[in-house]
């Protein structure tokens, strides 16, 4: 279980996550949508430690919230002239595993050129280094910003299909994405983050609401096209 009591963060007198209380269960999967300075990447760097926060974030493991969380951002980071293998390395290291079976064939599947310079990589790979490089961690918790943008089909189903696989395991998995389908695809619920809280939460029997409401919002009745 992640529960969050009270959270807010604001940068300077601007307030981007104001008072949230949400929870969530083991064993699904939960979308994050808003519009784009909605708080989205704010609400799951907090989450994961990395930002200052207001509030209190408990999860039921042993570990520190850090340690409880594989995170993903929108766009990974690597150092200079570091390869695919070395970053790989880096992370099994982190993990305390030497290489799995289990790991050795996602690599295989992902079939991306280890000993070449992810600087090197186009944007697609990076995504698919970096999410190569948090499943080895094997964390309980998953924190997904966008892990299908920049993305072929095939590695959009590929990316679906591990999240599902992940799922099984008892995990927690958040997922953000713009792309509404992306995300009925796979979650049992899906959350809309609005004005620094969550207005709206749905579960898969009205995901068919989901772009009704947000489509209400928008009123064209003043253009002229």
């Amino acid at each position: 279980m992640l529960v969050i009591k009270n959270l807010s963060k604001s940068f300077g007198s601007h307030t981007v996550l104001n008072d949230i209380n949400i929870h969530f269960p083991k064993g699904d999967i939960y979308g994050i949508i808003g519009s784009n300075g909605a708080g989205k990447s704010t609400f799951f760097r907090c989450i994961c430690g990395l930002n200052a926060y207001q509030g209190e974030i408990q999860t039921d493991s042993d570990e520190t919230i850090r340690n409880s969380m594989a995170y993903l951002p929108t766009e990974p980071y690597f150092y200079p002239k570091i390869t695919g293998k070395e970053y790989l390395e880096f992370f099994r290291k982190i993990a305390d595993k030497s290489a799995s079976k289990f790991s050795d064939e996602l690599i295989d599947l992902f079939n991306l050129p280890l000993n070449n310079y992810i600087e090197k990589y186009s944007t697609g790979m990076k995504k698919k280094i970096a999410f190569l490089a948090i499943l080895l961690l094997d964390r309980p918790i998953y924190v997904l910003d966008e892990p299908f943008n920049g993305l072929d089909l095939d590695a959009v189903i590929l990316f679906k299909k591990i999240i599902l696989k992940l799922k099984n395991k008892d995990t927690i998995i958040l997922v953000s994405s713009h792309i509404i389908n992306s995300l009925t695809d796979i979650c049992q619920q899906i959350h809309y983050l609005n004005n620094g809280n969550f207005v709206n939460s749905y579960t898969s029997t009205d995901f068919k609401n989901i772009e009704k409401d947000i489509s209400n919002t928008i009123d064209l009745t003043n253009i002229n096209l």
